[in-house]
């Protein structure tokens, strides 16, 4: 578990981006990134990731991100996959 978060935690070092919104469109961030700048707890990442069906390199919006995340923490325990 030290391991991952500790790869992890390279990786976002690695990727580290801002995280920009525009009108027009939204800009698509790694699913990593994205968590750290939410300072998500490893096994909240981990449930939210299974949940989603997503893997570190998913690129996905800050919308689509929140929204994941709203549906994951309001979802029954054990309650199987989100809408992502």
């Amino acid at each position: 578990m030290e391991e991952e978060l500790e790869n992890d935690v390279k990786y976002i070092k690695q990727k580290e981006k801002t995280v920009t919104i525009t009108k027009e469109k939204e800009i698509e961030q790694d699913v990593v990134i994205l968590a750290g700048h939410m300072n998500l707890a490893a096994w909240e990442r981990a449930g939210l990731f299974k949940a989603a069906g997503w893997a570190p390199g998913k690129q996905v919006s800050l919308s689509v991100f929140t929204a994941a995340l709203e549906g994951f923490r309001e979802r029954r325990q054990g309650g199987g996959r989100i809408k992502a």
